[in-house]
């Protein structure tokens, strides 16, 4: 029995489900099972927030996917399938949750589906619109350009400035008017040398009432033909001292001339094309040379580098000519104002202030529209230098002297190609000087040239206005209506122009200077 005493107290081993407990008494079997409990209810919580924390998951993934079904269209067929369940411990109203998500799939899936159809009509009637958008845009460009054809290839404006103080001190008469009809100018006769009236008829003619912005009024839809694709060219021809560099340059604000005024009107073009849809993108570069003695300069260099000519076929390559990118109006002025500093002028009798060279301005304006289309056009702006006969320039040094021959050689050669244009000869005399040259591409053809004939309005100059006059009068008849001018008309008028003239050089040492 006293083998058997000691197991009474000994402690006693209980097996649980995860392993064995030793007890000391009968009565630790209760707290023991409710230990055994409490773990299982513990372990039993752990296993339901992992079943929830599955469960959102899930959820998550299905709104991604719904996520993506609104914003990319339909996806697999196999979506919103519910997954199988991972453990038999899954909820029983997971079935029912995943029912209701397909079902909200579905009804969005639909949804896209007449949105995506929708969209598709709406990008249908988008590119109906374009297309005839572009198609109304290149209809405003032929109708644009067959209106500045029928107005002339080259248009001729006659701008006559007002009597300069030295000439109302020397007691120069008036004798230029305009003759009410629009385009019409007179000149008045003289009876001191027997000189009688002349008329012409112009595109225009301003006086001196009209101002800067008057004048550019007739350049402005030339802008627009320069974006469109075609060449422009701008130029004024005239005696020393009638205005042409005030006209083509002028001075800042309200005297600003042709030049600056298409500056700002080329970048108010470019953008307002690109802003309405025609255009994708647009690129400026502007080249500015000096024809001075017959040998071309850059002023943009500065360096008095010379540019020369590569003749190919009908094009023109300037080589040495430097080309700069503007992509404002502010850098294109400033362009305009460095070239034209460098520019060569000196004193005459004429002209405190002469231009003894011809500058040439090119504006290339390069486009791309929004149809993939490439389009290049060019504006030409030259100021030409001022003629003047010898007997007038009073006492001048040789270099003075080879500068007006070659000044009136280039003018005489740009009106050859002016005759050739008009009788439409098969050669065009554009090489023989390089003042044509450089114009070859801005003259005749389907480019588009406004000529500006500034006049002197004293009678002191009458020969020199008559001149200049009867040259406009026969550019005029270039590629234009073709109702202004005969054979018999012009041989007239040359007949009377050399009357003038000659009546002129034996009255020079008499009129007033």
């Amino acid at each position: 029995m006293e083998q058997f005493e000691g197991l009474a107290t000994a402690p006693q081993r209980v097996l649980t489900r995860d392993e064995s407990v030793d007890v000391d008494e009968d009565t630790a079997y209760c707290s023991l099972c409710e230990h055994v409990a409490q773990r299982e209810q513990e372990e039993n919580q752990e296993t339901l927030v992992n079943l929830k924390s599955d469960f959102e998951s899930y959820v998550s993934r299905q709104q991604a996917l719904i996520a993506s079904l609104i914003e990319w269209g339909p996806v697999s067929p196999s979506y919103g399938e519910p997954p199988p369940p991972s453990s038999s411990n899954n909820p029983g109203h997971l079935e029912g949750e995943n029912q209701t998500l397909n079902e909200a799939a579905l009804a969005l899936h639909e949804q896209v589906q007449e949105l995506s159809l929708e969209n598709h009509q709406l990008r249908a009637t988008i590119e109906a619109l374009q297309k005839s958008f572009h198609g109304e845009v290149q209809r405003r460009k032929r109708l644009h350009n067959k209106l500045q054809d029928l107005k002339g290839k080259i248009r001729v404006f006659v701008r006559i400035r007002p009597l300069s103080p030295r000439e109302e001190a020397g007691g120069c008469r008036h004798v230029l008017l305009k003759d009410g009809r629009e385009g019409s100018l007179a000149m008045l006769p003289d009876e001191k040398r027997r000189l009688g009236a002349k008329a012409w008829d112009f595109d225009g003619v301003f006086g001196g009432a009209e101002g800067q912005a008057e004048v550019f009024l007739e350049v402005s839809g030339l802008v627009v033909s320069a974006v469109d694709g075609h060449n422009v060219c701008l130029f004024a021809y005239g005696q020393t001292g009638s205005g042409k560099t005030h006209t083509m340059f002028g001075d800042e604000g309200s005297e600003a001339g042709i030049s600056p005024r298409a500056a700002g009107e080329l970048f108010k073009v470019l953008e307002k094309s690109k802003e309405g849809g025609s255009m994708a993108s647009w690129n400026l570069s502007v080249t500015m040379l000096e024809l001075y003695n017959d040998h071309i300069y850059d002023l943009i260099k500065g360096k008095g580098e010379k540019v020369s000519l590569k003749f190919g076929g009908k094009s023109v390559e300037m080589i040495g000519a430097e080309s700069e990118e503007v992509f404002s109006e502010a850098a294109l002025l400033a362009v305009l104002r460095r070239g034209s500093e460098r520019r060569r002028t000196s004193s005459t009798a004429m002209n405190a202030d002469s231009s003894r060279s011809h500058m040439v301005l090119q504006i290339t304006i390069s486009s791309l529209s929004v149809t993939g289309r490439e389009t290049t056009g060019k504006v030409t702006i030259v100021d030409l230098a001022g003629s003047e006969r010898l007997s007038k320039m009073g006492k001048v040094a040789d270099e003075q002297l080879r500068e007006t021959r070659s000044i009136n050689k280039s003018l005489s050669s740009l009106g050859d190609v002016i005759a050739a244009l008009k009788k439409k000869s098969a050669h065009i005399p554009y090489r023989n000087h390089p003042l044509t040259a450089l114009l070859s591409d801005s003259l005749g053809g389907s480019s588009k040239t406004l000529l500006f004939v500034c006049c002197s309005p004293a009678d002191y100059n009458r020969s020199e206005s008559v001149g200049s006059l009867d040259f406009a009068f026969r550019c005029r008849g270039v590629g234009g209506r073709g109702d202004i001018s005969s054979t018999k008309k012009e041989n007239v008028s040359g007949r009377e122009n050399a009357a003038a003239s000659k009546a002129a050089s034996k009255a020079d040492s008499k009129a007033p200077r």
